[in-house]
């Protein structure tokens, strides 16, 4: 902004304060202002804000994640030969049922258990046989497919002779597959198991 400009912009502030004598010329505003007889006043004085801050009377907890309980077989491997892998059948056998079959087999129970309606270990595992179950409904929300697919699957799974399923009764109208996936012995006292899909690929 030049002199000129500040000066234009004084002149019309000293109109504004004098009011009634908005008549007066430049000259005589600017005489008047000269002997010092106006005082000029800004007509707004922006009063500084400063925001305080408001204390945080809500305490923020911090969160503890607690482990998530783990249950019996929650760290077993998957013993998987890598020439089944490199098998052209295996591939062929299990190419959209795969991840269901993994799924069968790491819930294969092998200790007693409280979470099943049937006593899988007493009447299946200490028989020697490697056994699980699981609703259709269940398996389908695991895997995220819908029961009719998991349906299908499951029978291709017993069809190709990988699986095999026996059909149980619960309770009164109620009924639940069983899917043995193998058997197990013990050996010299070592324990082996055998999965009907390794049967299967060592033909």
């Amino acid at each position: 902004m030049t002199e000129i400009d500040e000066m234009d912009k004084l002149l019309e502030e000293l109109r504004v304060m004098k009011g009634a004598n908005n008549s007066a010329t430049e000259e005589e505003l600017a005489e008047t202002m000269m002997e010092g007889r106006l005082e000029v006043k800004p007509k707004y004085t922006p009063k500084s804000v400063v925001q305080t801050p408001k204390p945080i009377n809500k305490v923020i907890e911090k969160k503890v994640l607690k482990p998530k309980q783990s249950r019996i077989g929650d760290d077993y491997i998957i013993p998987i030969k890598k020439r089944y892998l490199m098998d052209d059948k295996f591939r062929e056998l299990l190419k959209d049922n795969l991840m269901l079959y993994l799924f069968l087999r790491v819930n294969i129970i092998r200790d007693k258990v409280n979470y099943t309606p049937i006593d899988i270990h007493k009447k299946y595992y200490e028989k020697g046989f490697l056994a699980m179950s699981f609703p259709e409904e269940y398996l389908a929300n695991k895997l995220g497919r819908s029961r009719n697919f998991i349906r299908k699957q499951l029978q291709e799974l017993h069809d190709n002779e990988i699986i095999r399923k026996e059909l149980v009764y619960i309770g009164h109208n109620r009924r639940q597959y069983i899917y043995i996936l193998g058997t197990h012995q013990f050996i010299n006292g070592i324990k082996s198991e055998r999965y009907y899909l390794d049967d299967i690929l060592e033909e």
